[in-house]
């Protein structure tokens, strides 16, 4: 790729583009401490707690639910494959979910993705005092364990043509854009009602 040049005209090469760009992205958390395995520690009692078990039958109910006007996911997956194929797929599914629960923090072996949507608004949700919240509910330890997971220790870099990546840079803020859990971890950082007599699992 030729080199590229920059508002201010200086001339870039892509590397140096690539990482200016992520730079950019990552800005506005400069002021954030990652949250790291070793900053937060739960209660050693729940340690030996079993991990939070997916049943086969909810997986395949959620699998015929499937609303089949929604748009693809990340992974190019259209959702009518899903449904017509629940009565295949949904032991699968169930057994890549509760391995995920199971591993929890595991050896780090695994691959994350980040989908991060620069023109929409940072939330700005600090990982260390959102994971502060988290031991205050009352959610299986195996589910606190899986959420503390995804906001630990989370870093991203900037694709720019075939063969240029960033530098891996810390993420020490932002729910990841598109997740389910996004909206609920927004809605429990900003929310300091007392949920002492409230059951917020289903």
């Amino acid at each position: 790729m030729r080199s590229l040049q920059h508002i201010s005209e200086e001339s870039l090469s892509a590397l140096d583009l690539a990482n200016l760009i992520n730079d950019t992205f990552l800005s506005p958390m400069q002021d954030f401490t990652p949250l790291s395995a070793e900053s937060f520690q739960l209660l050693q009692d729940h340690s030996t707690e079993q991990p939070f078990v997916i049943s086969t039958h909810a997986v395949y109910l959620q699998l015929l639910s499937i609303n089949l006007r929604k748009a693809f996911g990340p992974n190019g997956v259209p959702a009518w494959l899903l449904k017509e194929n629940a009565d295949l797929l949904f032991d699968t599914i169930s057994d890549i979910i509760n391995s995920s629960f199971a591993e929890r923090h595991g050896t780090r072996s695994t691959v994350r993705v980040i989908l991060f949507d620069y023109r929409k608004a940072f939330d700005l949700i600090d990982h260390v005092l959102l994971a502060g919240k988290l031991p205050a509910l009352d959610i299986p330890v195996g589910v606190l364990f899986w959420i503390i997971d995804l906001l630990t220790d989370r870093t991203q870099r900037v694709k720019l043509g075939e063969d240029c990546l960033s530098k891996w840079r810390n993420v020490p803020a932002e729910v990841p854009e598109g997740t389910k859990l996004r909206p609920w971890l927004f809605i429990l950082m900003i929310t300091n009602i007392n949920t002492s007599n409230t059951n917020l699992w289903r």
